[in-house]
């Protein structure tokens, strides 16, 4: 039986999304049965990229998947980076769905101090968090 060097092994990268997270699993390795177990950190998704989000959901529980291969993952990626129809309107969607979050975060009773860091890591200005804070209910 051979040694296995357990750094080496891919693991799945994954990143955070606010409400959800895109995992990109690694392939199952074809070299030997003894490498292709250990790889299969989850087989029904390996090789793909999972996007989860619980964004309109009652709860976690009910999260929703996406798998996409590889290649149209990164089709949707250069998609964006190179047609600017579909940049802007990413955008856009980007700008009112940052807006409505803060607007409900003010809702709960967030301070400006908190909601401020929060617009900022958003990547909203200052003077619109201002503008939120100050509209009345």
């Amino acid at each position: 039986m051979a040694t296995i060097d357990l750094k080496s092994i891919p693991r799945p990268a994954r990143i955070n999304l606010g409400y959800g997270s895109a995992t990109a699993y690694p392939f199952i390795a074809e070299d030997d049965e003894e490498t292709k177990i250990i790889n299969a950190f989850d087989p029904d998704r390996s090789g793909y990229v999972v996007i989860r989000s619980y964004a309109n959901c009652v709860s976690k529980e009910k999260t929703k998947e996406v798998y996409l291969s590889y290649i149209d993952f990164l089709k949707m990626v250069k998609a964006y980076e190179e047609n600017n129809d579909f940049r802007n309107s990413v955008l856009v969607g980007y700008e009112k769905a940052v807006l409505k979050e803060l607007r409900r975060l003010k809702a709960t009773g967030v301070g400006f101090d908190s909601l401020r860091k929060i617009a900022n890591d958003l990547g909203v200005s200052e003077v619109k968090v201002m503008e939120i804070f100050s509209e009345d209910e």
